[in-house]
């Protein structure tokens, strides 16, 4: 085979690579895992200016580190790219590729055109290394560095030529001890691969003689170059070395679990028998790699220890040696995440078996070329295509493991909130996840864009009736939000006008047109809603009825008196109030209940916004819910309640409006008031 045929069925390849990686990125899968998560939680942690080398992934109270290298490049990626299911998508599509491309210079290097060519089609069309490609992990990273890793040892030592006989420059050995520094900051598995390249230059010692002084001394320069670079990497294992990747090199490898031969076993014939079983990774029991495939690895692993003498035949051998403890040994095997690594050894292999049989002597050997680099990968990419796009995209286990409910409502409101304004209810109305990443966090992080069509409310005790009760959607992201409402919040969202989408999962989708009713609650307050001025008001107290204005675009319009006139001390008093955005509000709004015996003395307050206040508009209308706990010793006595909004930043109230004049920063809710009587006993 020519180069330029193989520069041109290569090329052809990473098309069809690409093809694969890319088609159907937005929902397929339809969520992100909870592995996913993790690397996305670091990368919220990373914008909120939380650095670290080790990041704590405890699930279960016992410790559990992570690098933060991949989440930074994804947190930059995702920059230019926006979120949600596709920008975080991207960036592990792109690295697919670079390494389909590394893999592909490597093999022609060491294997020539014909092999490459094979190389590059079994890991372009194959289902792991095409879901590893749409997977948001630092294990998206691992063959790209198990590539490079192997790539660059061949650069420094003249792979396949003689050692130290075409030494490259500087730029070579700086390029590579950088990126193998860097390489600790990404996954555990780079100790393996370091560990890979210091065995084959053992290996070339032994077989080919001593090294030459100027080659010590570049090996010299890259090491001192790896130990600089792994500084900061170092000192925190030293701090927190159960966090360290160190202490994961063997993961959580146990014994009884899955004994060693058994483990080997069952890695060994899941690349070409009976594969992963984790929905996570695999149409579950697929094999890695097809059955013929797999007999010409087998063909190409007994061509390389034929000939282990040559290097260009001993590389894969040695890193499959040095990354054996990562792959080999692990719970529930075969595990195709913790064989990533492996995927451009075997893919070598793959090539040297083409490259093996199609020289051999025979007729049959005309065809090895035609049947391996264009039969096989042809009918792969027709299996892959059907069980990705069909089996897998299908599958209920798929659906749960990849979070369905959040990407399903992701796709939806993406779709429609350009047309219908939408409320997103979370459990707190900070649009940045926390720690805890609960079912709305998720639908965030799935987005693309997060706040332009989007208000926010808690759901439980807020509520955003958008545009003055136009017809809108309210999202429910946690299916055990719509138990938790306040009944009256509840009594609003069962005023649903549609029927909801089938594909779409229960109450999880309300439409709403309440703009009728609305009004007529609203304009009730006009008669039923007694306010107070507070007797500091410029003027001194006087009645009055709602709409009240406040400045910075607020509208008081009324509250829910409550039917319990006597409480006991400790008792909670629920408060209902309702307000008009007018415009911008300020985003640190808060609104204040204050319960007191009298105006100047407050014996118990609650303040609290349920809403997100930078994403509402004009015209919305939305209800808090405010609980007020009494004391435990609450003097007998009749009680004031008072309610008003003042902005966090520099507690300065918001100053009420009467015919543009300005009096006081607190209105008194007077059928609101209430007694506190004696407890039995």
């Amino acid at each position: 085979m020519s180069p330029r045929t193989g520069f041109v069925l290569a090329t052809l390849f990473l098309l069809v690579a690409a093809l694969l990686r890319s088609y159907r990125l937005a929902d397929l899968p339809t969520g992100f895992n909870e592995d996913e998560y993790l690397s996305l939680r670091i990368v919220e942690s990373l914008r909120a200016g939380h650095i670290a080398v080790f990041y704590d992934q405890s699930p279960t109270g016992t410790a559990w580190g992570r690098e933060g290298f991949y989440p930074a490049m994804l947190g930059f990626s995702s920059n230019l790219t926006g979120g949600g299911s596709v920008g975080f998508r991207v960036f592990s599509v792109f690295v697919s590729l670079i390494t389909l491309a590394l893999v592909y210079t490597l093999a022609r290097r060491l294997c020539g055109v014909r092999g490459a060519v094979a190389a590059l089609a079994l890991l372009g069309v194959s289902l792991w290394p095409v879901l590893l490609g749409r997977s948001v992990t630092p294990v998206s990273l691992t063959p790209l560095m198990s590539a490079a890793t192997m790539l660059g040892t061949a650069q420094i030592l003249s792979v396949p030529a003689r050692i130290g006989q075409r030494l490259p420059g500087t730029i070579a050995f700086t390029l590579l001890g950088v990126a193998a520094g860097i390489g600790f900051y990404v996954h555990p598995v780079q100790f393996w691969l370091v560990l890979g390249a210091l065995l084959f230059i053992y290996w070339l010692t032994r077989s080919q003689g001593p090294l030459t002084l100027s080659l010590i001394l570049s090996l010299l320069f890259m090491l001192a170059l790896v130990l600089v670079v792994m500084g900061p990497y170092l000192i925190s294992s030293l701090r927190l070395f159960e966090l360290s990747g160190l202490a994961r090199l063997l993961g959580d490898y146990d014994l009884n679990l899955s004994p060693p031969m058994q483990s080997v076993a069952n890695t060994l014939t899941g690349i070409a028998l009976v594969g992963d079983s984790s929905p996570l990774h695999n149409v579950p029991g697929r094999p890695l790699f097809d059955l013929f495939s797999g007999l010409i690895c087998l063909a190409g692993l007994l061509a390389a220890f034929r000939f282990r003498h040559r290097p260009r035949f001993a590389m894969p051998l040695v890193f499959l040696i040095a990354l054996a403890p990562a792959t080999l040994f692990v719970n529930n095997s075969p595990d195709f995440a913790s064989m990533a690594v492996l995927l451009p050894s075997l893919a070598l292999l793959y090539g040297f078996g083409v490259a093996t049989l199609s020289i051999n002597p025979g007729q049959l050997a005309r065809y090895i070329p035609m049947f391996a680099i264009v039969v096989l990968p042809g009918l792969n990419v027709i299996w892959t295509g059907h069980d990705l796009f069909n089996v897998w995209a299908s599958s209920a286990e798929t659906r749960e493991v990849w979070n369905d409910r959040a990407g399903q409502l992701a796709r939806h409101i993406e779709a429609s909130a350009d047309d219908l304004p939408t409320v997103v209810c979370l459990p707190t109305v900070e649009p940045e996840p926390t720690l805890e990443l609960g079912d709305a966090w998720r639908l965030l992080l799935l987005l693309h864009d997060r706040g332009e069509d989007l208000r926010y409310a808690d759901c439980q005790t807020g509520l955003v009736l958008a545009s003055g009760g136009e017809l809108q959607q309210i999202i429910l992201p946690d299916p055990a939000t719509l138990a938790n409402m306040h009944p009256l919040l509840r009594d609003w969202l069962q005023r649903n006008v549609r029927e909801q989408d089938p594909s779409l999962p229960p109450n999880s989708v309300f439409v709403l047109d309440v703009q009728q009713p609305l009004g007529d609650k609203v304009g009730s307050f006009t008669t039923t809603s007694r306010l107070r001025l507070a007797p500091e008001a410029p003027g001194g107290a006087a009645d009055l009825m709602p709409p009240v204005t406040l400045d910075n675009n607020l509208t008081f319009l009324g509250y829910e008196p409550g039917e319990q006139r006597i409480f006991l001390e400790g008792d909670t008093l629920t408060q209902v109030t309702w307000w008009r955005v007018d415009g911008p509000l300020p985003e640190d709004l808060h609104l204040f209940i204050h319960v007191m015996p009298d105006p100047a003395v407050i014996t118990a307050q609650s303040d609290r916004l349920s809403v997100l206040p930078s994403s509402l508009r004009p015209r919305d209308i939305f209800i808090q819910v405010t609980y007020v706990n009494l004391p435990a010793v609450t003097p007998d006595g009749h009680y004031l309640v008072s309610s008003g909004a003042y902005r966090q930043r520099d507690l300065q109230r918001l100053s009420i409006l009467i015919d543009g004049k300005v009096r006081g920063t607190r209105l008194f809710l007077t059928d609101s008031n209430f007694a506190v009587g004696a407890m039995d006993g």
